[in-house]
């Protein structure tokens, strides 16, 4: 099924879209990685598909001044997994206007140690320990042996980093130690000073008393607001020898880390894109769509495999309990192996409707092994993403008032059309609804209503319709919400392809269904279906 997502070319009633300056950050500092764009040739595609671009530097990246919605309407972030952490305050400032990226390569925003605070230049290590502990400094590691003789404390170093108040960073090193005695053992930690030296609160990673070689510590800091200084501590509790190692701290910008408890903590301006436990690696074929049912169009296909991580993101409050939904995801191309296997997204959209980024539209690929840039297809819908980022006009929260009704019943459907662009647009809304005799089997769509509406940037419009319930309906209905609007396709795309389509459903309540359900029971650890025509149980489900 293909998104109207790719569907766009060029706008039909104003130029706005490719009037709007693109931004296209780029620096000599970054390490070359096989996933990563060239700036210039970028900025050459984009030109030629008549769009207005600018080349950024890492202090452009960084000035309110330079950077904004209204100089910029959208940047491209080039280098995948590398962002200046000197921008980081002004690219959300960026956001939160409603600016927008496209970012390619990699894991956006997972590097930044070095770029910035606390994590350059060579850190000088102090002794903070009874006369008799034993510290030895070599390179990146530090020994640390407190003999039977000498009273059981918090025997450490420390060293005092530069970190930003109300920054979150990731403190990890490692530890190797034999066997600590009489007290609690090794571990990392942070200490929090006011301006007059006294120490406010303090973080500490895992405490370990023995270890298989060496183990990895780590913990999220939380620098206080009446913090004046931070000291990062290498601390042994008791007796015995420990070994420290690989010391880091960088700035917490991204979602990968979180503060692990209940739940993963994250701040709601924590940039959730991508999951670092889902990778895609394998991919030989990128398609065009959403990987359902059927097959599309194939982006690019190649022998050599592909790695990288899947295009997915957090589009909610991140609340276990009560989640707000904040943002709408929707992939723009699939990846599957060589087998036709599905993996999942490689290339999606997110748009925020709520939440600290409202108004705002990202675009990301993770693809670490290859520079899809370079091939024809993939530049073809890059241009198309971009072109639908600054049109702007999507759907979003399509639901039905009820998720069950009864015969004869009239469901009402809502979804809202939101302008997040760059100009005033005029599109139509219509739903249908499609009924499902058996799940994921969908009947002809019976067409239900549509009404135009006339947006202003920034503006979202409810659009409610109603339909009765049959009397001979269906257990199951798909509900189908498109958007129609003044814009030209290309010469492959029909008339009737929607700028942007979402989808939902309903049931209806049938008590002969309920009665003469297929049976299900749990047998041999496999949840299974009766078969009546072979009068025995098949398994649907292991564990």
């Amino acid at each position: 099924m293909r998104l109207g997502w790719l569907m766009v070319v060029t706008v039909m009633a104003i130029g706005s879209a490719s009037a709007a300056v693109i931004g296209i950050w780029t620096s000599a500092s970054v390490p070359k990685r096989a996933g990563h764009a060239d700036p210039q040739q970028l900025a050459r595609l984009l030109r030629r598909n008549g769009f207005s671009v600018r080349l950024l530097s890492t202090a452009d990246l960084s000035s309110p001044e330079t950077l904004s919605p209204e100089k910029f309407a959208l940047v491209i972030l080039p280098y995948g997994a590398h962002f200046p952490t000197e921008a980081v305050d002004n690219f959300r400032r960026y956001l939160k206007a409603g600016g927008r990226f496209v970012s390619l390569g990699g894991y956006t925003f997972d590097e930044t140690r070095d770029m910035g605070h606390g994590a350059g230049g060579r850190w000088e290590w102090e002794k903070v320990a009874h006369e008799k502990v034993q510290v030895e400094f070599s390179r990146n590691r530090i020994r640390i042996v407190v003999p039977d003789d000498v009273p059981v404390d918090w025997h450490r170093v420390r060293v005092f980093v530069p970190l930003r108040v109300d920054w979150r960073y990731l403190l990890t090193g490692k530890v190797r130690t034999d066997g600590i005695r009489d007290g609690y053992g090794a571990y990392l930690a942070a200490d929090y000073y006011d301006a007059n030296g006294n120490r406010i609160t303090f973080q500490q990673t895992q405490i370990l008393r023995r270890t298989d070689g060496w183990r990895e510590l780590g913990v999220v800091l939380r620098i206080p607001e009446n913090a004046a200084t931070v000291a990062i501590n290498a601390i042994v509790h008791g007796h015995g020898a420990a070994e420290f190692t690989d010391f880091s701290v960088k700035p917490v910008v991204n979602a990968r880390w979180g503060d692990a408890r209940d739940w993963m903590h994250l701040d709601p301006e924590q940039f959730a894109i991508f999951d670092p436990s889902f990778r895609i690696d394998g991919a030989t074929v990128l398609e065009r769509g959403a990987g359902r049912e059927t097959r599309d169009e194939v982006v690019l296909g190649m022998k050599e495999p592909m790695k990288g991580y899947a295009a997915v993101g957090l589009i909610g409050s991140n609340n276990p309990v009560n989640p707000q939904a904040w943002a709408r995801l929707v992939p723009v191309s699939v990846a599957r192996d060589k087998f036709g296997r599905y993996l999942g997204p490689a290339f999606s959209v997110v748009h925020h409707f709520a939440g600290p980024y409202a108004g705002s539209t990202w675009a990301f690929c993770g693809m670490e092994s290859h520079d899809l840039t370079k091939f024809p297809k993939f530049r073809q819908v890059l241009a198309q993403v971009i072109r639908r980022m600054l049109h702007g006009v999507y759907l979003h929260s399509l639901r039905p008032s009820f998720w069950t009704y009864r015969k004869g019943e009239t469901a009402s459907v809502s979804v809202k059309v939101r302008n997040d662009g760059v100009a005033p647009q005029t599109v139509t809304v219509r739903m249908e609804v499609a009924p499902m005799p058996e799940p994921l089997g969908m009947d002809k769509p019976v067409a239900i209503g549509e009404k135009t509406v006339t947006l202003s940037p920034r503006e979202q419009m409810t659009v409610m319709m109603q339909w009765r319930i049959p009397q001979n309906a269906a257990p199951l209905y798909a509900v189908r919400a498109w958007l129609g609007g003044s814009l030209a396709l290309p010469k492959t795309a029909s008339a009737s392809t929607p700028l942007d389509e979402i989808w939902s459903g309903f049931c209806v309540w049938d008590e002969s269904l309920l009665r003469n359900a297929t049976p299900i029971a749990w047998r041999n650890n496999a949840l299974c279906e009766w078969d009546e025509s072979k009068k025995t149980w098949q398994p649907k489900l292991w564990l």
